[in-house]
C-alpha cells in the first residue's frame, strides 16, 4: 500500500480518533502554534470514560476547557510553563503539576522520565513523499515516534511546512489522521512604550555585526530587534522566532553568513507571531525548526561567536540573582530558557547576555516599589544564579557584573535602581555587610 493509500485509511473524525486514549495513558504535544488544538479541546469530552491520563504540555497561551477541575483524575495537567489559563485553573482548584525544568532538558524528561505512549501532533502536509512537517514546533515527537503506542495527528493546513532535523513524520508512523484546518493563533505586538525604548537604547550600540541574537519575551528585547537594521551579518539561532526577526532578513542586516553552526539558516525551537512570520517561514529552506534539546543546550549556542541573548525578568537582587518565574512562592511562569541563552552566550566568545526590566513595581495601594531589593522576595525562585549573569538593564541604565566583586556588583545594582531607591538600598547593603 503506498502511502496516499495509507494516508485515506487512517482518516477519522476527532471523536474517533480520540476514542483511542485510554486510561493511564501518558500524552505528549507540542507549544504554542503547533499545537493541535481541536484534538486538545476534544479532549475534555473523554471525562468519565477515562481516568488518570496524563496531559503533557509547554507553551500554551490558550485556555481550553480541560484545564478546568471537573477534569481532575480523568485527564490531569503537567506543564512546564504557566500562562493565565492555567494560572487561574489553579486558582480554580485544577490539580495541574509544574514541572521546574530548563529547556534543552525537556528532550530527556521525555525519554528518560515522562515516557509518554501517546502522541497528539499538529501538522500540515503530507509532501510528496508522504512527510508531514511538524509545523513551528515539533515537540520531540519524531524522534520519539518508536515509542508511541499511538500517534493522532491533526492535519491543519494553515500551518507552514517547516524543515528541520526532527520535524518530519512519515504518514506511515502515524495511526490516526484527523483533518481539520483552524486559524493560527497571532502573537499580539506589544506596543514599545518610554521605558521599553530606553532599555533598548542601553543595549542597541553594544550588539556587533556579525552577531547571533536571540530574544525572549519582553518589550525591550523587541524594540532592540526593531533598531538593529543597520547591522550587517547578524545570525539568528534562537528559543522563539518572532516578527522582529523577519524585518532583519527582509531588510538584510540578518544572514547568517557568520554563523559557526548551520550558516545561512536561521534556526528555532519554536515560533510565535503574525500571520505574516508564518508565511514566511512557509516551504523556507533558509529556516529550520529542531528540539529545544539541541537549540537550548548552551554547549550549542556557545558555539556561535559573540552570541547576544535578551531575556526579561521579574525581580533582581543587589547581587545579581535573577527571579524571572515566580512571584515569592507562586509559581508565575517557567523556568524555560532563561538559563539555557545566559550560558551559552557566556560560552560564546565575544558573548554578552542582558536581562532587562522595569526598576519598579506598582503596589495594590497605587505607591511603586523597587523591583531591585537586598534580597529576592521570601519564596522566589533563583532562575539565573549571580554567577552566569552578565549584565542587567533597567531604565536607568546597566550594570555589567562580570567579572565583579560583590561590593562592585551591589554598587552598580543600586545605580540603575529607581533613584528614589537609592539610598535606601545602599544603607541597608551597609548595614547587613555587603558594602563597607
Amino acid at each position: 500500500m503506498g502511502w496516499k493509500e495509507e494516508y485515506r485509511s487512517k482518516l477519522m473524525s476527532i471523536p474517533e480518533a480520540l476514542s483511542l486514549i485510554r486510561s493511564d495513558d501518558v500524552i505528549l504535544t507540542q507549544n504554542g502554534v503547533a499545537m493541535p488544538c481541536a484534538l486538545i479541546e476534544g479532549l475534555y469530552e473523554l471525562r468519565g470514560r477515562v481516568e488518570n491520563v496524563e496531559l503533557n504540555l509547554g507553551v500554551t497561551k490558550r485556555d481550553f476547557r480541560v484545564f478546568g477541575k471537573e477534569s481532575n483524575g480523568c485527564i490531569d495537567i503537567r506543564t512546564n510553563f504557566l500562562y493565565p489559563g492555567e494560572r487561574n485553573a489553579i486558582l480554580q482548584g485544577s490539580r495541574m503539576g509544574v514541572l521546574l525544568i530548563d529547556l534543552h532538558d525537556t528532550f530527556a524528561d521525555k525519554r528518560d522520565h515522562m515516557c509518554p505512549n501517546v502522541a497528539l501532533a499538529g501538522v500540515v502536509g503530507p509532501d510528496e513523499n508522504g512527510y508531514f512537517s511538524m509545523g513551528l514546533h515539533g515537540g520531540d515527537i519524531p524522534a520519539l515516534k518508536d515509542r508511541f503506542d499511538r500517534i493522532i495527528v491533526q492535519v491543519n493546513n494553515n500551518s507552514p511546512y517547516v524543515y528541520g532535523e526532527g520535524n518530519l513524520l512519515h504518514v506511515n508512523d502515524v495511526d490516526a489522521i484527523v483533518e481539520y484546518d483552524e486559524p493560527l493563533q497571532e502573537l499580539p505586538v506589544k506596543t514599545a512604550n518610554e521605558l521599553d525604548e530606553k532599555i533598548a537604547s542601553f543595549i542597541i550600540d553594544r550588539i556587533p555585526d556579525g552577531a547571533t541574537i536571540q530574544f525572549g519575551v519582553g518589550g525591550p528585547g523587541m524594540v532592540v530587534g526593531k533598531n538593529l537594521t543597520h547591522k550587517h551579518d547578524l545570525g539568528i539561532h534562537t528559543e522563539m522566532f518572532c516578527d522582529t526577526m523577519v524585518d532583519l532578513l527582509k531588510c538584510g542586516a540578518a544572514n547568517n553568513s557568520k554563523k559557526k553552526l548551520l550558516p545561512g539558516i536561521s534556526v528555532f525551537g519554536f515560533c510565535q507571531g503574525k500571520q505574516s512570520t508564518y508565511d514566511f517561514i512557509d516551504h523556507n529552506k533558509d529556516f529550520e525548526c529542531r528540539s529545544f534539546s539541541w537549540v537550548n543546550d548552551p554547549y550549542i549556542i556557545g558555539q556561535n561567536d559573540n552570541v547576544v541573548s535578551i531575556n526579561s525578568a521579574l525581580a533582581v537582587d543587589l547581587t545579581g540573582q535573577v527571579c524571572a518565574e515566580s512571584i515569592g512562592l507562586r509559581q508565575y511562569s517557567g523556568t524555560g530558557g532563561h538559563c539555557d541563552f545566559v550560558r551559552g552566550a557566556r560560552i560564546s566568545h565575544g558573548g554578552q547576555s542582558f536581562i532587562t526590566f522595569y526598576s519598579t513595581f506598582k503596589k495594590k495601594d497605587g505607591t511603586i516599589g523597587s523591583k531591585i531589593d537586598l534580597t529576592l522576595p521570601l519564596g522566589s525562585a533563583v532562575t539565573t544564579r549571580r554567577n552566569d549573569v552578565h549584565c542587567i538593564v533597567t531604565e536607568y541604565g546597566i550594570a555589567d557584573l562580570r567579572y565583579a566583586t560583590i561590593e562592585q556588583r551591589v554598587e552598580r545594582m543600586i545605580s540603575i535602581a529607581h533613584p528614589d531607591f537609592r539610598d535606601e538600598l545602599r544603607f541597608r547593603a551597609k548595614k547587613n555587610g555587603l558594602l563597607y
